[in-house]
């Protein structure tokens, strides 16, 4: 492998690079160095003020125009060892795009293309240098709109959005840009460009974890987005609160009664000062005293000098703002002592947007929970002036730098148990170095997003550095105290790398098994997201991870670790670890060297001991039942059944914040019928699994769900505790959403225990309804596929639709759901999970009423059938079905339909249908041409190939990452 010397690098890679795109898209200008020298970080701004302009220069700059250009890219400089920058809009403020080593810049921006709206099945294809502003321009001109508009729409790409999990301003409703994204194309160093809209059973999240990743895996080149038709009307509101605290129940009763505002912000009593004063309704905004000036300080220093008075008089206002900074970010202490005295209410701004009717029953009903919990109404003037100029702020924090101050935002995110404690623990931390005020966004329901202001007055750029970092080093430390994430959707960069230790603890295993099977030389953006040797923080020793004694029984605590004895039997070794009763020598039939048994720990530390004892032995460890030849597989290995049945105890359950935690042995059953004794369900289904543990369940997702194209069960865990194979313990911060990195709970959630034992998780739940599934037969697959489209256009976004059709002795005949010859599709619809409560709930019940007279004849309301008990969920695939399961678009669904006409194939199923498509699968043997059956066969059969195509692709990968993980191939061998 040839290494490039520095005074090599220039001319080669200019020679290199102009040969895969063309001389004329490769720089190496002065002024092309400097620009991609920075992004929006405050620091590199900071740099630039001291005279610093380019601290972090790369070595050029490139624009490809291609897939195939980016992949020749990577391929080169992955083969010479040479950095690549991934580079978008460049509006990042963490330092993301910085290139500290060097390198070459790859700007994305002429790989702009809105490719294809497909407005059957509300989807967008866009490569990703597009800007945010022109892809909504587009998707508006097409009657849709992707919902995800972040201050930076006008500067940023979708890429970016993508890399650094990006949250826009109306998230509460429509979610982060990962609730947005079906798939990516993405380009890997070694590998070329690889497609993650198919994930394969027992395969992890590929979308998931590379969302997030900055970059440090590989370029994201194009993305397939979920989009929703625009809104008929929109309606903003502005309440004002006596206290703080109020104004957060307020927000809390509004998501948890399940009304989806796309806007609601909270204001602190001095942000609310400010917002109040641009609006120039509150007599107290006009204060001349020293509340007075304070304001001046944010509002009108930001402002350019007033015409009338002249040229001559503009710099003597300049120079009055500039002591007012000094006076006020330079004296810390006291401008945040007079902002706690603002004689302010908190502001709040809710929106909602939708049908007419659909705004109107939610406003109504979050009016009522915001004035039950001490809002008065303020009218829809504020509201309004905020949508109006709600971009403007990132204009006004460029012109305070201007004048010599620095100015930061930082945006965490916790749960609602901890957002209290969390504000006032960050505003203790800061007060002594920098002003701040703060905001409250991003809402969900379980949780919000605090959205820190800062700022701060040093007279040259040296101390003003070292004041910016000391500021933030509070800052963080305040942020990982009190237990929340550090960030919702700027992401980490170089900014806030060196926390990540920490915000991670033991994950950050998953974090280097991931580089080095993607990256393997380091190349794709580096020194960003992880230090390049990353010290686990927390969870590893075993003393942090045993139960105290009193938990478990003397005889359970003993945690003993054994040594390895040649003349030991590994039973006696067990026995060493566990107590007898929970080892049981398995009797197969299939007796081998190595000897089999089930084991049953009852707590984490005995878990962790028997995989460290696997490790030491090299043996096999199933989480699954016996099969036949597993000793034969295994040869003189020993076999370990893990039997999780003893850890299912419930660890927490947080009723304020609508979440539960449990150890992952509980059955479905019983967690569910736990939560009904508190009047509480959670928005996993029971079926085909009540007897099965969550642990397998999770583990196992894909076997019913078939992956996260169209959403799917794993939304709703908040957060796993791990176990991996070598025994070091691992778990995922619990917060309403987190822009942090890789999401690295989808390593381990539908990959059937091959990278790590989850023992433990948290998850969503709400409060219990009566759970019901309409029924509806159909003359055909045309006007059942036509009656959920018309559902959704209705704003009727059930927790499931599915839809089949009798198949005999295969599975279920017609007299068993209740059909006849003229409606042989059976259309089922679980509205939702529950929770809904007040006005939006009946206007939900409304809304499914109205369903049968809005399509008139078409479909019939059928009695749930036979022997089905709707509060279990909708009925599982038959488990003799062997058929291809294969994701199909709404608008290839509706192709079908409009080819099968009038005719019905007995067995088909789609599962997981949503407005963007569903899984089909179709039980019955080769038919005969002409038949409908062999119309679907062919429809599976031109979908399954390319589907399986992706996920082979990304299968050596795979190995790798398992090789990482668990070098010793102890968990789960046989995939």
């Amino acid at each position: 492998m040839a290494l490039l010397s520095q005074s090599e690098r220039e001319a080669d890679l200019v020679s290199a690079m102009a040969e895969i795109i063309g001389r004329e898209h490769v720089s190496v200008s002065r002024a092309d160095k400097i620009a991609y020298s920075a992004d929006f970080w405050p620091k590199a701004q900071i740099w630039k003020m001291g005279g610093e302009i380019e601290r972090f220069p790369p070595d050029c700059v490139v624009w490809p125009g291609s897939v195939a250009e980016v992949v020749a890219i990577v391929d080169w400089c992955h083969e010479h060892q040479v950095p690549v920058v991934p580079y978008g809009g460049g509006s990042g403020v963490c330092g993301g795009t910085i290139p500290v080593r060097g390198g070459v810049v790859v700007d994305v921006k002429r790989m702009r293309r809105v490719v294809s709206i497909d407005a059957v099945s509300h989807t967008v294809t866009v490569e990703a240098g597009c800007n945010g502003q022109h892809l909504e321009d587009a998707l508006n001109a097409a009657g849709f709109t992707l919902g995800h508009f972040p201050s930076s729409i006008m500067c940023s790409t979708v890429g970016g959005w993508i890399a650094a999990r990006s949250g826009g301003q109306f998230s509460s409703k429509y979610g982060k840009i990962e609730d947005m994204v079906l798939g990516l194309e993405v380009v890997v160093p070694e590998v070329g460009a690889l497609d993650t809209t198919w994930r394969a059973p027992g395969a992890p999240d590929w979308t998931q974890l590379i969302i997030g990743s900055e970059g440090t895996l590989g370029i994201i080149v194009s993305a397939e987005l979920k989009v929703r038709p625009l809104p008929a009307t929109r309606r903003f509101r502005a309440w004002r609160f006596r206290h703080l605290e109020d104004g957060f129940r307020g927000m809390r009763a509004v998501m948890q009664a399940g009304l989806r505002p796309i806007v609601l912000r909270l204001y602190d009593p001095f942000d609310s000062l400010i917002a109040l004063g641009k609006q120039d309704e509150d007599p107290g905004a006009r204060d001349e005293g020293p509340l007075g000036a304070l304001r001046a300080i944010m509002t009108q220093a930001t402002k350019k000098p007033a015409a009338t008075l002249g040229k001559a008089l503009a710099p003597i206002k300049r120079a009055a703002k500039r002591g007012a900074l000094v006076g006020g970010f330079g004296l810390p202490a006291l401008t945040n002592r007079l902002a706690n005295a603002a004689p302010s209410p908190c502001l709040m701004i809710i929106g909602f947007e939708g049908s007419e009717a659909e705004v109107l029953a939610e406003s109504q009903a979050a009016s009522e929970l915001l004035a039950r919990h001490g809002g008065q109404d303020a009218g829809a003037r504020i509201g309004e002036a905020w949508l109006a100029k709600r971009y403007h702020v990132g204009f006004k924090q460029t012109k305070l730098m201007n004048m010599g101050a620095w100015v930061d935002t930082m945006e965490v995110a916790t749960t609602w148990d901890r957002l209290e404690g969390l504000y006032r623990a960050v505003r203790q931390a800061v007060t002594p170095h920098a002003f701040i005020m703060a905001h409250f966004s991003h809402v969900y329901r379980e949780g919000c997003s605090i959205y820190f202001t800062m700022a701060g007055h040093r007279k040259d750029a040296t101390r003003a550095e070292q004041h910016y970092e000391r500021t933030w080093e509070h800052a963080m430390e305040a942020v990982l105290s009190a237990g929340a994430t550090l960030s919702h959707h700027h992401g980490v960069g170089l900014h806030k790398m060196s926390a990540m230790a920490r915000e991670h603890g033991q994950m950050t295993r998953a974090w280097r098994a991931l580089k080095s099977t993607l990256d393997p030389h380091g190349v794709m953006n580096p020194g960003k997201l992880f230090a390049d040797e990353v010290v686990e923080v927390g969870d590893e020793e075993a003393s942090e991870v045993r139960p105290a004694s009193s938990e478990l029984g003397d005889k359970n605590a003993r945690n003993k670790t054994v040594r390895l004895r040649p003349d030991v039997s590994a039973y006696e070794e067990l026995s060493g670890i566990l107590p007898k009763e929970q080892i049981e020598p398995q009797h197969d039939g299939e007796q081998s060297a190595g000897g089999s048994w089930a084991v049953e720990p009852a707590a984490q530390v005995e878990l962790v001991e028997v995989l460290r004892w696997a490790n030491a032995r090299h043996a096999a460890v199933f989480t699954r039942r016996p099969r036949r030849g597993d000793a034969e597989r295994c040869g003189s290995r020993p076999r370990i059944y893990l039997r999780s049945r003893r850890m299912r105890r419930v660890l927490d359950t947080d009723v304020v914040s609508g979440t539960i935690t449990v150890q992952t042995g509980i059955s479905m059953a019983e967690l569910h019928k736990e939560l009904e004794e508190r009047a509480f369900a959670t928005g996993l289904p029971t079926r085909p699994w009540r007897q099965e543990p969550l642990g397998a369940v999770l583990a196992a997702v894909l076997d019913a769900h078939w992956g996260p194209r169209f959403g799917s069960m794993e939304s709703e865990v908040l957060g796993l505790g791990v176990v991996f194979p070598d025994g070091t313990v691992a778990h995922s911060k619990v917060a309403p959403r987190k822009a942090v990195g890789p999401d690295f709970d989808r390593l381990f959630l539908g990959s059937r225990g091959r990278f790590g034992i989850i023992h433990e998780a948290t998850l969503r739940i709400y409060p219990s309804v009566s759970r019901t599934v309409h029924s509806y037969g159909a003359k055909n697959l045309a006007t059942a596929l036509g009656a959920v489209q018309r559902a959704i256009a209705r704003g009727l976004d059930p927790r499931a639709f599915e839809l089949l059709t009798p198949a005999g002795d295969r599975g279920w005949g017609k007299r068993r759901v209740g059909l006849t010859d003229e409606l042989p599709v059976l259309v089922l619809i679980e509205p939702w999970v529950g929770g809904a409560g007040g006005a939006n709930s009946e206007a939900k019940r409304a809304s499914l009423r109205e369903l049968g007279a809005m399509i008139g004849s078409e479909l019939v309301h059928l009695e749930p059938p036979i022997g089905w008990n709707v509060h279990e969920g909708l009925l599982p695939p038959p488990r003799a079905w062997t058929a291809p399961v294969v994701p199909a678009r709404m608008s290839d669904l509706v192709s079908l339909a409009e080819e099968l006409g009038d005719e019905v194939p007995p067995g088909l199923w789609i599962v997981r249908l949503s407005r963007h498509g569903g899984y089909l699968s179709l039980a019955a043997e080769q038919s005969e041409p002409g038949t409908p059956e062999a119309a679907v066969q062919r429809f599976v059969a031109a979908h399954q190939p390319l589907t399986m195509a992706r996920a082979q692709a990304w299968g050596r990968l795979q190995e790798g990452l398992g090789d990482r993980l668990d070098p010793k191939g102890i968990l789960n061998p046989d995939g």
